[in-house]
């Protein structure tokens, strides 16, 4: 060990001593309970729907934990892997099945293993990656729909970022690095995300180390970066995450070491020194979820000192944070992993301890209360958008209900019209309406069965909500509407789901390719509802050229996507969509299911949408909907 070494142990021990007789006010309001143990400890977790059932799985190492949906998860499952320091996940060839990309250390390179969409890889691809690579990230640096990769290497005092750009089939590039200049940062932490606001992806990495630096390579859009700025700040920083965590509109960067640290972004890839905080260790990981559902991003870390461990810092929205205090007694820890494990819309967490405790599941058991506004407008996000909120959105959506003062009436009324601008914005009907509209398209509609008015049948959507969900996930990936790029971002996620539908066995055998194009367009549009005018039947023929069969996957999938958003489409079946979006957005099931064991709740809200030509405000549905005691009850509120 050389003195430098020696020095940083000192560092750190003498800043252990300190936050172990630090006192600091507890927040208190956020409970876990634990949910089993798993004999699988981990240098790295990562959550992600591996096998495709809507329930989210856990990657440990080299083993993968299947979800039942329930907080609890199957026998582990092994594939190859070199023992990774680090590990990421994402689409990286376009077939929708999760892969893993990993970065090894020990051997300088990048392993990709596709996803077989069953919970199982493919043999690992290996790529060099320089020397040491220690963390890895995903984004499509070159924006042209393909995820890319990026590296940190740590080479003694000369620390580097490295580039992989993906070619959209799984294999990637040769790595193109880019010196971090900073010869006191081994081994840096990396991260990715817009720091200058121009909807190109940018890296940013804490330097580790003796160094007290993060660095920033602002994006050129194309793969590239410019020369990087260094912004002095925490000393000998562990580990990073971005937010924007006081709603500026600007990204901001919280910096471990054995504080966190945060750092308000100017916009321009440059930082101010914000506040600090005891983490109670030296964490080796930290992650961002939303744990008490107030619509302000929390901070939970995890140290490797055996001690109270896994703090959770409650954010208050203006770049300020509570401590709500440690959830695990006694331990060490790794890594630390958020997800919905059970399904119920709260951040649940895995965490990785050491001395052989294994893997440890903690579910959020938080009480929620839909009645109070932040965490109302909060759960829409999540029950609608499938993500956190953006800032502007909340304040605005925020505001119009907290502008009614005590005006319960207005109140009332603001609740009820902010939830109907979540199932009417742009970014839901281009993602779950726009998935409804694909399944009714490629397979008409289902039957169930009714006593409103007496028992008879009725046609209604085929979608099923499991499968609206995974759909509606992807194509809304990375899709904030009023961000930079956002449009871009949508297109390139319909084209690639659109592309998978047309592949799915399901599809396949309701349209064989032996089709004829005629034959093809004719089946979709019958199932949609005849919708086409005959110009825009001819046009989807001609999708096909002079082919006598249906061979063409990039055909067929421009002619469903044709008809699916065909305007005369989306007005026939809007009404049904509509009422489906209320079961599925605000009580989380079928239409069919829970308390209904038919479709008669469907079919009377949607008489009564039609008996008002379509006019939701006066059918009351939405208002009925959210003051209902099944919504409440998914809360803890009712």
């Amino acid at each position: 060990m050389n003195r430098t070494c020696i020095h940083t142990l000192c560092h750190f021990l003498l800043l252990f001593i300190v936050l172990s007789v630090t006192q600091s006010v507890r927040a208190q309001s956020v409970k876990f309970s634990q949910a089993g143990s798993y004999p699988t400890g981990a240098q790295t977790l990562v959550t992600g729907d591996f096998n495709g059932d809507g329930k989210m799985d856990l990657v440990a190492d080299g083993k993968v934990l299947l979800g039942n949906g329930d907080g609890s998860f199957q026998s582990p499952l092994n594939f190859p892997v070199t023992s990774p320091l680090t590990m990421v996940a994402g689409d990286f060839n376009h077939d929708g099945k999760l892969d893993l990309a990993t970065a090894n250390q020990d051997v300088g390179t990048v392993s990709v293993l596709l996803g077989k969409g069953d919970g199982t890889f493919e043999s690992p691809g290996d790529y060099s990656a320089g020397s040491r690579p220690t963390r890895i990230v995903t984004a499509d640096f070159n924006r042209d729909g393909h995820l890319d990769l990026a590296v940190s290497n740590s080479i003694y005092t000369k620390s580097m970022v490295s580039v992989l750009l993906g070619l959209g089939n799984g294999t990637f590039r040769a790595a193109v690095s880019y010196a971090i200049n900073d010869d006191t940062a081994a081994p840096p932490m990396l991260a990715t995300g817009d720091f200058n606001g121009d909807g190109k992806p940018d890296l940013v990495t804490a330097n580790g180390g003796g160094s007290n630096y993060i660095t920033v390579f602002l994006g050129n859009g194309d793969g590239t970066f410019r020369t990087p700025i260094n912004t002095s700040g925490a000393a000998q920083p562990r580990t990073l995450v971005l937010w924007d965590f006081n709603r500026d509109g600007k990204l901001d960067v919280a910096v471990l070491n054995a504080f966190a640290v945060i750092m308000f972004g100017n916009g321009d890839g440059t930082f101010q020194l914000g506040p600090y905080y005891s983490t109670g260790n030296i964490p080796l990981d930290v992650k961002l979820a939303d744990f008490n559902g107030d619509g302000r991003m929390d901070l939970v870390s995890i140290g490797i000192f055996v001690r109270n461990n896994v703090r959770v810092l409650l954010g208050t929205g203006d770049g300020t944070f509570q401590d709500a205090g440690d959830f695990v007694d006694n331990a060490g820890g790794i890594s630390i992993a958020v997800g919905d494990f059970n399904r119920d819309t709260k951040s649940d967490l895995a965490v990785s301890l050491t001395n052989g405790l294994g893997l440890r599941l903690l579910l959020n058991v938080t009480p929620g209360n839909a009645n109070n506004t932040d965490y109302f407008v909060h759960q829409h996000y999540l029950d609608f958008l499938d993500r956190e909120p953006d800032a502007g959105g909340f304040g605005f959506w925020a505001n119009r209900i907290t502008s009614c003062g005590a005006d319960q009436q207005c109140i009332e009324t603001n609740r009820a019209g902010v939830s109907e601008a979540f199932a009417l914005s742009t970014e839901f009907q281009q993602t779950a309406y726009l998935v409804e509209r694909m399944y009714k398209t490629a397979y008409g509609n289902a039957t169930g069965m009714s006593t409103f008015g007496g028992p008879h049948q009725i046609a209604v959507p085929i979608v099923r909500l499991t499968e609206l969900l995974i759909d509606a996930e992807q194509i809304g990936q990375g899709v904030v509407v009023g961000q930079a790029g956002w449009e871009t971002v949508l297109d390139n996620n319909k084209l690639s789901f659109v592309a998978q539908f047309v592949q799915r066995p399901r599809f396949t055998t309701a349209f064989p390719t032996t089709l004829t194009p005629a034959e093809f367009i004719d089946r979709l549009n019958q199932n949609a509802g005849n919708v086409m005018s005959s110009s825009q039947r001819a046009a989807s023929i001609g999708l096909f050229a002079s082919a006598n069969d249906t061979s063409n996957i990039t055909a067929r999938a421009q002619a469903l996507r044709q008809i699916a958003e065909n305007q005369n489409l989306y007005n026939a079946e809007f009404n049904r969509a509509f009422v489906l979006m209320e079961y599925f957005g605000y009580l989380r099931r079928n239409p069919n299911e829970g308390p209904d064991t038919d479709y008669s709740g469907y079919d009377f809200w949607l008489k009564k949408l039609n008996q008002f030509n379509g006019d939701y405000q006066k059918a009351e549905m939405v208002k009925a909907f959210i003051n209902s005691t099944e919504y409440g009850r998914r809360f803890g509120s009712a």
